[in-house]
C-alpha cells in the first residue's frame, strides 16, 4: 500500500507489517526498488550499496556491501535515503539516486563501484552503476543493480 500524507509531506509505504514514511522527494518514477529493513547495527547512509544479509519475519534485511569482504557481495542495490538501524527504507535496484557525494569521480558515465571499505568508489570488485552528475553534495548515479566486473 502506498499513501501520500499531506500533513507531513511524506509517502507512507506499507510492506507486510512494516510501515515506512519516506520524504516525497526520495521517491520518483526513475527508481525501481524494494523496501528492506536495516540489520547492520548502525545507520545506512543514502547512496550506500547494500546486500541482502537476512530474511526474517517475511522482511528482507540489508547491510552495507564492501568490496574487500566477499561475504557482503554482490550488492543488490543502493539506499535511496538514510536508513536507521532496525528501520525500513527504500533500496534502488535500478534507477536514479541523487543528492549524494560523487566528487571522487571525473566524468559522467564513469562506472560506480562498491568500494573497498563500503560506500561507492572509483574502483572495487563490483560495478553498481554509472555517474550521472559529479558534485560533492548533489551528485547523482544511475543504479544498475548487481553487475559484476
Amino acid at each position: 500500500m502506498v499513501k501520500y500524507d499531506w500533513s507531513f509531506g511524506t509517502i507512507k509505504v506499507k510492506n507486510e507489517n512494516v510501515t515506512q514514511a519516506l520524504a516525497a522527494e526520495s521517491l520518483s518514477a526513475n527508481v525501481l526498488g524494494f523496501i528492506a529493513v536495516n540489520g547492520s547495527g548502525s545507520t545506512i547512509s543514502k547512496g550506500t550499496p547494500v546486500y541482502i544479509s537476512n530474511y526474517s519475519n517475511n522482511k528482507i534485511v540489508v547491510s552495507p556491501a564492501d568490496s574487500s569482504d566477499s561475504a557482503t557481495l554482490p550488492a543488490i542495490g543502493v539506499a535511496v535515503t538514510n536508513i536507521e538501524n532496525g528501520k525500513a527504507g527504500l533500496i534502488a535496484v535500478n534507477g536514479v539516486v541523487s543528492g549524494i557525494d560523487t566528487s571522487a569521480f571525473s566524468n559522467v558515465n564513469d562506472p560506480v563501484y562498491v568500494a573497498v571499505g563500503g560506500g561507492i568508489g572509483t574502483s572495487g570488485s563490483q560495478v553498481i552503476g554509472r555517474v550521472l552528475s559529479v558534485d560533492a553534495s548533489s551528485g547523482a548515479i544511475y543504479v544498475q543493480g548487481a553487475v559484476s566486473t
